[in-house]
């Protein structure tokens, strides 16, 4: 597959961090159009983020019977089952996009934080929100979700793994990105 030069360019500088880094990232949301500067951290362990959500989460104190207290125990659940898998390199059976993500290698190493998408063609940056800068509002539909699932999304949004983001790296989705001391332009 040949990639086009600045998707590759993205692959490359993400191949280079060595643990955590910062990168900024001037993105355009495909469901809502909102344009956004975002700063993530990349080269984190996704792993720990769940280890971390668990603790924090059981930590939490919610009244028996309470809708909050049911999500915590179903997303307490959700994070052992990750945690399980994890153990024996595999997935959460109940992750929704389950088999749809392959590694990418760069000259035969993998690259961490990012991951081609086989179901639309595209390459994903994987990476922890530290902060967002609306630039331009988008439009979201309203969400329509039961209860249980809101109050589960409330609590996630409190957590490590609440913070983890998806983009896409397209240039109809991502104008710039800064990493490494390099700016890249889509």
């Amino acid at each position: 597959m040949k990639l086009k030069e600045n998707v590759l360019n993205v692959i490359k500088e993400v191949s280079k961090v060595n643990g955590n880094r910062f990168a900024s990232l001037t993105y355009t949301a495909k469901g809502s159009g909102e344009i956004a500067r975002h700063t993530i951290l990349i080269g984190f362990s996704y792993h720990n983020a769940v280890e971390e959500s668990a603790k924090q989460l059981q930590a939490m104190q919610f009244d028996d019977g309470t809708i909050e207290r049911e999500a915590q125990l179903a997303l307490l659940e959700s994070f052992t089952k990750t945690l399980v898998a994890h153990s024996v390199g595999a997935q959460n059976p109940d992750y929704t996009k389950k088999d749809i993500y392959e590694n990418v290698e760069l000259d035969g190493v993998p690259v961490s934080g990012i991951r081609y998408n086989t179901n639309d063609g595209s390459f994903k940056l994987f990476g922890l929100s530290v902060a967002k800068t609306v630039l331009q509002n988008g439009i979201f539909k309203t969400v329509n979700s039961k209860p249980l699932t809101i109050a589960k999304n409330k609590l996630e949004k409190l957590l490590p793994i609440g913070k983890f983001r998806e983009f896409a790296i397209e240039e109809n989705a991502l104008a710039q990105a800064k990493m490494n001391g390099e700016i890249l332009e889509m």
